[in-house]
């Protein structure tokens, strides 16, 4: 098992992320997450968070129903391990603490993507709107 051993691996882990959530193309809409260090300036380096969707803008929903379509990484950018199929899991991000996210829904939704940071704080998404 690795551990932290000092300060500076510390300052190093994920604090905050930013977040732009992009157009409704086919039903799908990709959000750009990027990791920040304490300091505010995007972490350089590849790390694993947990992720839920909510329903609900303060992030203390999980969710339902989940959308129809595909939840699932774009662009190549991290990777995705599903713990509860499209609601839940594990994100990846690539070696400059990036990530895409794809999710896919035929009807009206609003959701928003929720990371557990280290810190034990929720990072929430703007709004991902859906539209019918």
């Amino acid at each position: 098992m690795a551990t932290v051993t000092n300060w500076a691996e510390l300052e190093a882990q994920p604090f905050g992320a930013r977040f732009v959530v992009g157009a409704e193309a086919t039903n799908a809409i990709i959000t750009t997450i990027q990791l920040t260090a304490r300091d505010g300036e995007p972490l350089p380096k590849s790390v694993m968070v947990p992720f839920y969707i909510s329903g609900a803008a303060t992030g203390l929903t999980l969710l339902d129903p989940a959308p129809d379509g595909a939840v699932a990484i774009a662009n190549s950018k991290g990777l995705m391990i599903q713990a509860v199929a499209k609601l839940a899991g594990y994100l990846v991000t690539n070696a400059k603490g990036e990530a895409e996210i794809s999710i896919t829904e035929s009807g009206a939704l609003t959701s928003y993507l929720v990371l557990a940071m280290p810190t034990g704080q929720l990072a929430i998404s703007p709004a991902i709107v859906h539209e019918e």
